[in-house]
């Protein structure tokens, strides 16, 4: 797992998913630089992206 975006910079939080999960978390190089660059990086893709994200607009306005 690749943690990534502020909240993955919480101190500890890799070891505690690594533990409690049991799977490998990893934090980004860069975590808050890599949800920047993965969202500018979605907008290349919107066509194919579309359908998830008006699924998403339409359940978070209820």
């Amino acid at each position: 797992l690749l943690m990534t975006g502020g909240g993955a910079m919480l101190d500890g939080l890799d070891k505690l998913i690594t533990s409690r999960v049991r799977i490998q978390a990893h934090l980004a190089e860069n975590p808050v630089e890599a949800v920047a660059i993965g969202t500018g990086k979605s907008f290349e893709y919107l066509g194919k992206l579309y359908d998830g994200f008006v699924s998403y607009t339409n359940y978070s306005s209820r």
